[in-house]
Formats: C-alpha cells, structure tokens, sequence
C-alpha cells in the first residue's frame, strides 16, 4: 500500500499486556508464543489491506486507508488471539489502538504528533481492548459490519499529549466487553457517570449542540419521555469536557419535587456543602464565580419553579453555562432551546439493501440491543420487515425501541410487530436499575402526564382522538368542554412540555402527538369515561370540515381543497370507522358524500368506494344525504368502469332530486348519466340526456356546468366518429373551464382533444397538447388524472416513441389497476400504445417493454412520461406527486 505525503491514514499500534511477567513465566517458550502472536496480528492487518510499518518488541505498527479496515483487522486479530491455544500459564493479551489523522510517510516510517497520539491510545488500552480516537470512530461511523460497535468512553488525557482525546471501545461478538477505565490521566473533573451500552447514532445532534454550546449559556434539551435527552446530554457533556476547566458535572433530579432543593443538589454535585453560616445559593455563587464551569441539570420537568434559580446563578457566575434536559422548557431570559427528535426511522421505501437498513439509527439500536437479550440475533432479509415496523410504529422513541429489544427473547420480531397493537401491555416489563419514570413505556408518559394541571390533563387527552394530526381550530372544537379552560393557551402549555409537536403546513400551524403519546391519551380518556362524547365531537368536527371544502374540490381552488383533506385523511378514516360502530350510518355517508372527489382526485378510488358500500347499506337515511350518497358512489362507480352500478345510482339520485324540485342537482345526474351511457356504448341515449342537461344548465345560468355538458354532447359525437362535430363542442368547452378557473377540468379537456387532433392527423400538435395537460395535472397533484394523461400520452406518442411508449402504457396500467379505475385510451377509440408499438416491434420486445413498465413506481412513471415529452432529467427529478 502505497501512502502519499499528507494523505489521512488510519494507524494502528499493538503491544501484549503484562509481557515481561509472561516472559519470565515461560523462558524459552515466549519465543514460541512471540512469534505465534505476531503471525495472528500480522494476519488479521494483512487480510484488511493493511501495511506493516516495522514492528517494536512485542509491539506491531500498522497503517490502513481508511479506519474501517484497522477496525476490521483489530476485531479479526483479537478474536483469533482469543481463539487460540496458549501454553496454561502463557495466555496473550494484547492491547490496541487506532487512530486517523494525516502523515507523512519517510522512508518506511511515519513522523508527526498523530503517531504518538495513536501509540498512547494503545497505551491506555488493556488487554484483550481495542481503542480508537474521536477521528477514527467518526470517519467510519455507519460503516462498521454488523454485529461490530463502538462504545463511548468519554474524554481522557493521554501521557505527554497536550490536548485530552475522547476515546471509544470496539465492541464485537467474541471480543471482551468489560474493562476498567483507560490508563489515562483526567483533562477536567467531572462526576459524568459511564455508560453501560454503547451510544447509537445521534452524530448530527451532537455537532449541533456542541456548536450550540459555544454561544449559549443556557441550552434545553427538550423532548417527551424516552427520547434519549440524558443520554445525548452525557455524550454532549463528555465531548466538551476540555472547554470548562473548573469542570462538568451532572445533576440529577429526577428524585427530587421540591424546587428549593435544587440548589443544594447542584452543590453536592460539585462539592460544595451548606454551612450553618451561609446560604447555599451564597456559598455556590462564590465558589462559581469565575470558574468555567458546565453543569448538566437533569430532569428539570417536576421542578420548572427552580428556573429563576437558574437564571441568578447565570447572572451571578459569568462563565458558568447549564445544559438542562427536560420535557419542558425553562422560559426563562437567555434560553436556547433543542427539540431531541427520535431517532431516524426507514424510509417507506423497503426497497433498500440490508446494509442500509441495518445503518438507520433506530434500527442499529435495535439491534444492538436485541443482541445483548438474545445471542444470536441478527438482522436479516427474513426479518428486516419486522424490525423495521417495530421502530416505525414506536417512533423512534429510544426507550420504547430498548424494551421491545428485549422482548426478543420471548418474540421472533415478526410476532412482536404484531403485539405491538398493544404497546404498553407488550412493553411494561421494564429494565431494573432504571430510574422509576423509565421502567416501561407506560411510566415515561405517565410521568410527564402527572405533572400536569387537572384542565391540561384534559386537554391533552381529548386531543388523543386526533388521528395524523390536528389544527388549532380542530383542537377548540373537540377539547373544550368541562372543566372549562383556555384550549390554545393549553395546547402552547402541552407543546412547552413536548406531548405536542408543531409544524406549519400550508400556512397554518399543524399539531401531532408521537403514535405512544396519543395510545396513553386514548387510554386516559377511556379511563376519565369521556371518550363516547369526545368521539362524536370529533365525528363532528370531520362532518363540519367535509362539507365546508367539500365545494372547493371542483375549480380554481380545488389543489388546496386536496392538500387539505390530504392533511386530514388520518382523521376522515378514523370518524367514518367510529361512524360504523357506533351506527351512526347517515353521518358516515355525509362525509363519503362530501369527500368522494378527494378520493377521486388522491388515485384512492378503491378505498373510497369501499367506505360508499359500508354506508349505504341503510335505510333510513334524509334524502338530501342519500341522493348526495348515491351520486358520490357513482362518480366512484363511473372510474372504475362499473357503469351498471353508475347508473342505477344516478337513476336512484334523479328521482330524489326530482322529488325534491332541484333542479340544478338533476341537470347533473342527467350529466353524469349521459356520459356514463355514451361510454358503456349507449351513445344515442348519451347525447339525449347530455341536451337536457345542457338546457337545464343554461336556463339556470350556471355557467361552468354548461362547459361540462358541452363536453358531453361532444362525447356521444365522438364516439360516433364525428370528430368535426365533436371538435368545436370540445374547444368551447375548454374555454369556460379556463374563464371559470377550474384547471383540473381544463386540462382534461385539453387532453381530449389532443386525441381528436391526433385522429385528425395532427399528430405533433397532439402529444404536444397532452404534455402539457400531462405537467398541469401533476402540478395540481391529480392522481387519477395524471395516470390517464400518462396513458394518453403513451397512445399519442406511440408511433415516434415506441420503446417509450410501451413502457409507459405498461406503466399506467399497473397504476390503473392498483388504484382501482380509470380511462383507458381505447374506451374513447384511440388505439393502443402497445397495439401501435406492435406493428414495428417484435412481440418479445413489447413483452418486456411492458414488464419494465409495469414495475415503475408512480413518480418514475411521471418522470419518464415527462421525459418523452422534452422535460429535462432534472426538472423530472423534482416532481413531487406520490400516491396517497
């Protein structure tokens, strides 16, 4: 391995533990045992691509490309060291260390400070340990095989080095796991407490805080229970040890209730005790003063009254900093503060390799911990699924990922993801020795829940109706009630105390609860016997929101109208199911009837119907909400091709709206009918009722809805072959959607007539039109329509571009039958992107054109669909349609 001037290297240095007590021992034998240790080590930095610099004694010198494979050969060798047959009295212990830095190399030698700094970081080790520095366990964070750790050992001064290091252990199946502290000398007193397992993950907030820190006297690092604060605080706290040379000490107060003993425990910490003379606040100001200083108040939730403490102490001692966790903020002048998020999760994408999904912090400690409970464990294609659900459904949240870990010894991770529908009964076996709020799952909640007033109490678990998620306006509607309280002051109060979370969406402020803070809300309602009442206002509150954007979801604002009910989709399911099981039928197909376009427009024509089919079943419902029910199951109908079902609701629907006197509603069902007859062939009766529905619309005066039965009168002449009469039917219809604002209809006008002008012979001209309505309708996030472009545009296309084209048909089709409807191309006569395909491609290759396209996700269908059309690689790249 050739090492150039200034270049980063990994250097590893090794040395037997004890071994002038071994060679006196074994006499003439050592030289047997010597070499037998060297072939091992050499073996093991050979195997991963390692150079042997020269060898000292009973000491090897080692230089690697990259920190990754020194820790690789330091693992190999001490596991054969450990596996190897030793004279009874002359077991090896071999010590190692590793370090990265840059060299340059002389000869067959290195020179600089970073060689000593790596030989003494095998110094400090002991045997059977391995060591690396701070550099080298951040250069090959995340690339460490599976099974291989690092175990955070906090911050050490090595002998004659200037500068303290912060030190790691490499821990590994067949390594040994427990040492005494390193032979190194403190850089700074402290009482920081060590750490039992390794620490996962969390690199990006840690340079976060630590840069924080600098510049912030006073930093929270706040978050609900279980979220890992303490933990981040101590890993923060020993990485900082070398800037505060009067020292770091923690202070827990997870024990103490009483805000006037903060102090005194703060004094403990560092050492300072009451005297029957002075106060304790005096005695520790004086002793603070012009010390710099770090303490670590832990706990602060259950003694928030101390916080002007605090804040005297930092007014009085000019370089002391507080670094506090707690699951709410101080409010106090001067603080920072940082929300501790859970760890990161898999993506929905379970396409990822096992090595990448193993690398996602919540999974890692999953694993980790999985493998201390149960050896043997590993993750592995069979099970990566399971895992992957476990930490999804428990949020990231470290302490409930600990103790699902655990339960592996009673569940394969397939049965657990299964249990975990009842999380706190699956995970109420705790860890012993930890603290009493950290037992089980339930506890960490119950915790910050008891700290609350009996109006917050309230609140907070009235809001755990809330599915996905929640606005302002929807916590007032649902949460206020008795005892009577201010619910937005609440709702602040519950996001200082981190059992809300905040973000804007859409200009507005959107509230969330973590999926195990909501289940403890639920059960605290259930327990408080309110949970009937607030779920019908919840039902409420959903049927109120339905049919106030149930207009907005045709015309110029109906993109909002989706974001918005997209938004609340979790809330809309949850309400229509309380809706079945408590009965309440007529209500349920309210909201169906209100949002059936949302559905529509989502590419979730499937489920929406589904929802239709479970209400409809009543009898006894108005007929106002039955004939609404009956023209929303249609439209459904209609998408998927069910033109029997179509018809006989809208038949049903005319004859209610007719009852009724309604005359604007019946020009519709005889819209909807007319289109939906002209399609299942009956083009005659079609254009009838397109006609009377167009007189109706007129004489009312509603302007956007002659646009539409325009566009039906030049369905029944199209689908008769007269395209000149369809044409100009078409283009005047076009033009109301445009001067009426309503894109969405707009565009699958346009899209229309590209198909006319395709059979009309103007072919460029055609695929022109129907990329562009292909790029509106993306823009407007509409699902179903975007795939029916994509299928237009394939036929459209298919004579110029027909690898393109097949692969594109393919595409749309599997879509089509995933989402459960939509318009073929062939329904409205054009032919076939496939059938055109075939006439210039052998049969095999459209066949697995089609199998290619058939396999796309729906946003690489966009991207190639946009991509025939001219659309760059990179503004392809950014579409942001997905499915729902």
């Amino acid at each position: 391995m050739q090492v150039q001037p200034s270049t980063t290297t990994a250097l590893l240095f090794s040395d037997i533990e004890g071994s002038t007590r071994l060679l006196q021992r074994l006499g003439e034998t050592y030289r047997t045992v010597l070499a037998d240790h060297f072939a091992i080590i050499v073996d093991a930095i050979r195997s991963a691509d390692g150079r042997i610099v020269n060898t000292m004694g009973d000491g090897v010198f080692a230089a690697f490309t990259n920190a990754q494979n020194a820790v690789n050969a330091s693992v190999e060798a001490q596991r054969n060291l450990a596996a190897h047959k030793w004279p009874p009295s002359g077991a090896v212990r071999v010590r190692l260390g590793i370090h990265v830095g840059r060299f340059e190399p002389e000869e067959t030698e290195f020179i600089g400070l970073d060689v000593h700094r790596a030989a003494r970081i095998c110094n400090a080790a002991h045997g059977g340990q391995v060591l690396i520095s701070e550099a080298g366990a951040s250069e090959c964070e995340g690339l460490l095989k599976q099974g291989v750790g690092l175990r955070d050992l906090g911050l050490h001064g090595l002998k004659d080095i200037d500068t303290p290091e912060h030190l790691y252990q490499i821990t590994a199946s067949g390594l040994l796991a427990e040492f005494p502290p390193p032979r190194s000398r403190n850089a700074s007193p402290h009482n920081l407490p060590s750490e039992v397992t390794d620490f996962v993950g969390r690199m990006r907030e840690i340079a976060e805080v630590t840069k924080i820190l600098e510049t912030t006297r006073l930093l929270t690092l706040a978050g609900p229970g279980g979220t890992g604060k303490t933990r981040l605080a101590l890993r923060i706290a020993n990485k900082v040890l070398s800037r505060f040379t009067g020292g770091v000490y923690f202070v827990p107060l997870d024990t103490i209730r009483d805000p006037e003993r903060v102090i005194a425990a703060i004094g403990r910490a560092i050492g300072v005790n009451e005297t029957d003379a002075r106060p304790i606040f005096d005695v520790l100001v004086e002793y603070l003063a012009a010390k710099e200083i770090l303490l670590v108040l832990d706990n602060f939730e259950q003694v928030l009254n101390a916080a002007p403490l605090v804040s005297k102490l930092l007014t009085n001692c000019g370089q002391l900093r507080v670094l506090v966790t707690s699951r709410a903020i101080l409010r106090i002048a001067g603080e920072r503060v940082y929300d501790v998020p859970p760890l990161d999760l898999p993506s929905a994408d379970l396409d990822a390799s096992l090595a990448q999904i193993a690398n996602i912090s919540s999974v890692d400690l999953f694993v980790r911990r999985a493998m201390a409970a149960q050896p043997g464990f590993e993750l592995t294609t069979e099970n990566a699924v399971a895992v992957t659900q476990i930490v999804t459904r428990l949020d990231g949240l470290p302490l409930a990922i600990e103790l699902a870990a655990v339960r592996t010894r009673l569940f394969p991770p397939e049965v657990l993801a299964k249990r975990l529908d009842q999380r706190f009964k699956t995970l109420s076996s705790g860890l012993r020795g930890a603290s009493s709020h950290h037992r089980t799952l339930r506890d960490t909640i119950a915790w910050s829940y008891d700290l609350l007033t009996p109006e917050e109490q309230a609140v907070f678990r009235r809001l755990g109706v809330f599915a996905g998620g929640f606005t302002i306006d929807g916590a007032e509607f649902v949460a206020a009630g008795e005892p009577s309280a201010d619910v937005i002051e609440i709702v602040g109060s519950l996001i200082d105390k981190s059992l809300l979370r905040s973000r804007s969406l859409q200009g507005e402020a959107r509230l969330t609860m973590l999926e195990t803070v909501r289940e403890f809300a639920l059960e605290e309602l259930e327990s408080a016997s309110e949970r009937e009442r607030i779920v019908g206002q919840h039902i409420a509150y959903v049927v109120q929101l339905a049919e106030e954007i149930e207009s907005q979801l045709t015309g110029r604002n109906e993109l909002v109208a989706v974001d918005r009910l997209s938004a609340e989709q979790a809330n809309i399911r949850a309400a229509l199911r309380a809706c079945l099981n408590r009965g309440e039928l007529e209500t349920g197909l309210r909201i169906c009837a209100a949002t059936w376009r949302f559905w529509h427009a989502t590419g979730q024509i499937s489920e929406g119907r589904n929802w239709f089919e479970q209400f409809l079943i009543g009898s006894t419902f108005s007929s106002t909400v039955r004939a609404k029910g009956l023209v929303g199951m249609a439209g459904l109908a209609y998408w998927q091709a069910d033109y029997n079902t179509a018809m006989r609701c809208y038949r049903e629907a005319l004859t209610v709206y007719r009852e009724m006197g309604d005359r604007l509603m019946q020009a519709e069902a005889l819209y909807s009918m007319s289109t939906t007859l002209t399609w299942s062939g009956d083009v005659d009766a079609g254009g009838q009722l397109a006609d009377e529905a167009l007189a109706i619309f007129n004489q009312l005066g509603a302007r956007a809805k002659v646009g539409e039965a325009l566009m039906a009168q030049g369905f029944a002449r199209w689908m008769k072959n007269d395209l000149v009469g369809a044409r100009p039917l078409w283009e005047a219809s076009l033009k109301i959607a445009r001067e009426t604002g309503d894109h969405v209809e707009a565009a699958t006008k346009l899209l229309a007539l590209a198909s006319i002008k395709y059979q009309q012979g103007e072919d460029q001209r055609a695929a022109s039109d129907a990329l562009t309505a292909l790029k509106e309708l993306v823009a407007l996030k509409h699902v179903t329509y975007t795939i029916m472009a994509m299928d237009f545009l394939a036929a459209l296309s298919a004579k110029r571009k027909p690898s393109e084209s097949v692969r594109l048909a393919g595409a749309a089709a599997r879509l089509r039958a995933q989402l459960g409807g939509g318009m073929r191309p062939e329904a409205s006569g054009l032919e076939s992107a496939r059938a055109i395909a075939s006439r210039v491609l052998d049969a095999s290759v459209v066949q697995e054109l089609w199998a290619e396209g058939e396999v796309l996700k729906f946003e690489e269908a966009v991207a190639l669909a946009l991509a025939m059309g001219g659309v760059g690689s990179e503004q392809a790249s950014r579409v942001s349609l997905s499915i729902s």
